[in-house]
């Protein structure tokens, strides 16, 4: 946050967490205190209990050390401390400030299931009664804090983009011999460039500027962009809008996804595109393999 143009005292109540990310501070109010980062209209409300809470949300202590110490200076109950903590991590988790240890997401996915036969229709909603729930079963289990050199490679490996932790998504299904996803994404959340829908096998799509112009060029609704994507037998590949390929990576560890992901640029896309338009995701990635 920039304190720029704040009183002396505003400043002095100020309060930097997370040491090399000045942008996010804690405003002390007369009624408790802020937590407010530009990365988000919204700020999160502490009392003084929530505010101690995220003190100790330092990275080394547990949720166990951190309730035990709550509780050893007021008259709250364990589960209220819990739900504090995971209410406070949780919007945190959404700002992109912490993540989970060991690429751990302890969020479920919950799904709106409408729609006649071939086709359903899935919201992707998150709640922090998820990491409350998580939390009880796991009580040595922490956060560790982003740094601004790792946004990059969390991106990669982890649950991050803002239109899925804001549950902007809208999946259909529809099921005709191969498996077709078309993503509605609302066109205001798209600010990174990978995402991830583990239910259905599929991790680290990447959007990229020229696919988002193509899409809005293509689409009639004003609110959302649409994508079309065909999955062939879990294979590596994707057709967004049946015109243009891009690649889908769904095993990093894969020697030959590597290669792909490495050889294939646009160039190649709008040469293969009109050569293996419809034909199988195995010639694709022979003739890939040859670039």
């Amino acid at each position: 946050m920039n304190n720029k143009g704040f009183s002396e005292e505003i400043k002095r109540k100020c309060i930097p967490i997370f040491s090399r990310n000045k942008n996010v501070t804690i405003i002390k109010k007369e009624n408790g205190f802020i937590l407010s980062s530009p990365k988000t209209l919204s700020t999160i409300r502490m009392n003084n209990l929530t505010y101690e809470i995220l003190m100790l949300c330092n990275g080394k202590n547990n949720l166990l050390s951190i309730s035990n110490t709550i509780r050893n200076k007021y008259d709250v109950s364990e589960e209220k401390i819990d739900q504090d903590i995971a209410n406070l991590l949780y919007p945190l988790w959404k700002l992109k400030l912490i993540m989970f240890k060991n690429g751990i997401i302890p969020f479920k996915k919950h799904f709106r299931i409408t729609g006649e036969d071939r086709k359903t229709e899935f919201t992707v909603e998150y709640s922090s009664a998820d990491l409350y729930d998580f939390l009880q079963g796991n009580r040595d289990f922490f956060y560790c804090n982003i740094e601004s050199t790792d946004l990059i490679e969390v991106n990669k490996k982890f649950l991050v983009s803002s239109f899925i932790a804001n549950a902007i998504v809208f999946f259909s299904l529809k099921y005709n011999g191969d498996r077709c996803i078309t993503i509605g994404v609302n066109p205001h959340f798209i600010e990174y460039p990978f995402f991830n829908c583990t239910y259905i096998n599929i991790q680290y799509l990447y959007i990229n500027a020229e696919m988002i112009d193509y899409i809005s060029k293509q689409n009639i609704d004003k609110f959302f962009r649409w994508v079309t994507i065909w999955v062939h037998n879990e294979v590596n590949l994707v057709f967004p809008d049946k015109t243009i390929y891009y690649y889908l990576l769904l095993n990093e560890q894969s020697e030959l996804n590597k290669t792909i992901i490495k050889k294939i640029g646009l160039y190649h896309q709008n040469i293969l595109k009109k050569e293996y338009k419809g034909k199988s995701a195995e010639l694709f990635e022979k003739k890939v393999d040859m670039i």
